[in-house]
């Protein structure tokens, strides 16, 4: 079951939105912005987020290969 959290915390998801739209504008790139997504979900362990943010690197051209060394424990996380 997905939490609608529009509704449960609508300035959260106002500010969630908000820094989406302001990577998705910024110089870094939309294929790394999709990495550090898809690496958030892995932290999550969002099935449903990793499916679609891997899915947005594909279409991008990414392949599972390129991203893998990121999401295999090099990324360190403290």
């Amino acid at each position: 079951m997905r939490i609608d959290y529009a509704q449960l915390s609508p300035k959260a998801y106002q500010g969630l939105l908000a820094c989406k739209n302001a990577l998705a504008e910024s110089s870094l790139g939309l294929p790394l912005v999709e990495l550090a997504y898809l690496r958030v979900a892995q932290l999550n362990g969002c099935a449903f987020c990793l499916k679609l943010h891997s899915q947005a690197l594909r279409r991008r051209g990414e392949t599972r290969k390129n991203w893998t060394h990121w999401l295999d424990g090099t990324w360190r996380t403290r």
